[in-house]
């Protein structure tokens, strides 16, 4: 999966569901920024888009095989619902090295009500005085589709790292990172202005609500590429 965002610039003008695979390509394992590039590890796209979503800014790609007939790496297979609990984030902030956060706390409606509303509420109305635009940065987060919320050390390049939960011993796929806000911060537009830790929240979709979107659909071909992404879960629930 990709942030749909990220597609934007590659989207062929020939229609939203094609892009152009000659600008785009992914390198995986790269554990290190500095590391030389393994030619082994790097794959292109199929031009077609599989599955796309705008409400929770999600893309579906699918690799090409290698022309040096490279083995394709190991997918995420285990998923489930994200619960109270710790997260680990995996990513490359900015493009460069990966990086692990494991001290990441999820808060999400209607569950944490009691936490999360007055504390947006309050980052709502700081907003609003404090920038020049007097624009309310934090009203999303209390929107439909559902947020999953939380502080990390992750910053901008970051969405689309998966969040993880271990479950039987096992690392369990939750959530899927979307961004952070408020966004003019991630956009340096008023960097004269200070923004302290505990007004930056970050938030991502729950890899749940994603899949069962995907398995409700009417749409049959989409149902069996849910069934594909999503091979195990977790204390699955019946989606039919």
């Amino acid at each position: 999966m990709a942030s749909r965002k990220e597609l934007d610039s590659v989207l062929e003008k020939t229609g939203p569901h094609f892009m152009d695979c000659d600008r785009v390509k992914i390198e995986f394992e790269r554990k290190k920024y500095l590391n030389r590039e393994d030619q082994n590890k790097i794959f292109d796209f199929q031009p077609t888009i599989a599955y796309k979503d705008d409400e929770y800014d999600v893309a579906v790609l699918e690799l090409k095989p290698h022309v040096a007939n490279a083995p394709f790496p190991q997918a995420l297979e285990f998923f489930g619902e994200v619960c109270d609990g710790e997260i680990h984030l995996v990513g490359h902030p900015g493009g460069r090295q990966m990086k692990e956060d494991s001290d990441v706390t999820p808060f999400w409606l209607p569950r944490h009500m009691h936490i999360i509303y007055d504390y947006v509420k309050s980052l709502s109305q700081w907003s609003i005085a404090t920038f020049p635009n007097r624009e309310d940065y934090y009203e999303d987060l209390l929107k439909l589709p559902r947020k999953i919320m939380f502080h990390t050390t992750f910053d901008k390049g970051s969405s689309g790292s998966p969040g993880f939960m271990l479950r039987n011993e096992k690392p369990c796929v939750v959530l899927m990172l979307r961004g952070g806000t408020p966004s003019c911060f991630y956009e340096n537009l008023f960097p004269s202005i200070v923004v302290n830790d505990n007004q930056k929240v970050e938030f991502g979709y729950a890899m749940s609500d994603i899949y069962f979107k995907m398995w409700n659909s009417t749409n049959s071909s989409i149902k069996n590429i849910a069934s594909e992404i999503f091979p195990k879960w977790h204390n699955p629930q019946d989606p039919s």
